[in-house]
């Protein structure tokens, strides 16, 4: 979808966020933390309803681990994965919808040493239209230290339902 379109509508990145959210808190209500979450892992599947057609994501089964582009600080630390480590994932999909543009990009070594210890470049360097919440937002998901984050995945779907009807002057 992304190398297709490069950044998405607001209100589209927000939906497709919304749908991730509800299918992650899902995982994690059965105990499971996915390990991949990055666009090749999400898939976009069409279904016919009663009230006809409608799209729904689905997310892959992987549990082992993933891209160094996606993973949080702590999972390149190799220490312990949790629902916090999702939200920080959240906020790498936000970011290159938003942007077109991951936040850190290089080798996979490269990219793992700057979630680490670089600074996050401002969304709003490559988007100057982005609204000042959704950056924001952005920003706490990618903070480096887990508790500076969302504490859950639905808190997270919670704040953007909320900022939906705040971005129609974006994109």
């Amino acid at each position: 979808l992304l190398a297709i379109s490069g950044t998405l509508s607001a209100h589209h990145m927000i939906n497709l966020m919304v749908d991730l959210c509800a299918i992650v808190h899902a995982s994690h209500e059965r105990g499971v933390v996915p390990a991949d979450l990055r666009p090749e892992s999400i898939t976009i599947v069409q279904l016919r309803g009663p009230d006809g057609w409608h799209q729904q994501l689905k997310l892959a089964d992987d549990t082992t681990g993933g891209h160094p582009a996606y993973m949080s600080p702590e999972e390149i630390r190799d220490e312990m994965r949790d629902v916090r480590s999702n939200i920080y994932s959240c906020g790498v999909l936000l970011y290159e919808m938003a942007t077109g543009r991951l936040p850190f990009e290089g080798d996979p070594n490269q990219i793992a040493e700057q979630h680490l210890s670089a600074a996050v470049p401002m969304p709003s360097n490559y988007t100057p239209d982005i609204t000042e919440d959704l950056e924001e937002l952005i920003l706490q998901l990618l903070e480096k230290e887990p508790t500076n984050r969302l504490q859950n995945i639905h808190a997270l779907g919670n704040v953007l339902r909320a900022m939906s009807d705040d971005v129609s002057s974006y994109h």
